[in-house]
This record gives structure tokens, sequence and C-alpha cells, in this order.
């Protein structure tokens, strides 16, 4: 099932820049970026390398998403670890207390 997800947000992620890629030559040179509250447009784009941002965030949240859940996994791992470390050695303390 992993597997499959991870097909799937790659090409989720790729999808975007697959689009640019196709369409490149018909965006046009000025590309509005931004509305104000009134739907006008109140800032434009003077370059067609702008529309690569919105593409460029979601990567980067997906790979800054990869980093938490890799950290988080192997701090579960240390936990267990530790935890298995301490059950071997209450363990016995355990059963000396019991014979005291």
């Amino acid at each position: 099932m992993k597997n499959k997800l991870s097909w799937l947000e790659a090409a989720l992620v790729l999808a975007p820049f697959v689009a640019i890629a196709v369409l490149w030559n018909q965006i046009p040179t000025r590309v509005p970026m931004h509305w104000n509250i009134h739907g006008e447009v109140d800032r434009w784009s003077s370059t067609r390398a702008e529309v690569l941002i919105l593409p460029l965030i979601g990567l980067g949240m997906v790979a800054l998403l990869h980093v938490f859940a890799q950290a988080r996994s192997e701090t579960a791992e240390d936990a267990s670890e530790k935890r298995s470390h301490e059950f071997r050695v209450a363990g016995p303390l355990r059963r000396f207390r019991g014979l005291v």
C-alpha cells in the first residue's frame, strides 16, 4: 500500500511541472499573480518563471514532510529500543524484589 501511495504522491507532485513544460510556449509573458479583494489584478509577473512558484512550494512541502516522517520514525525506533532495554533491566529487578 505504501508503494502505491508513493507513486501517487510522485505523480501529484510532478504533474504541475509536466503541465508547465508542455504548455510553456503558450504561457503569456505577462501573467497575473495576485488579485485584490475586488477581483482586480494588483500584481503582474514579468517573467514566465514565476509560474513555477506554487509547484516548487508544493515540492518543498512534500520534501519537508518526508524529513519529519523520517525523524519521527527514527525517534519511535529509539523509544522502542529504550523500552526494550528498560524491560530487560527491570525484569530481573522485579524478580529480585519478589524474593526479598
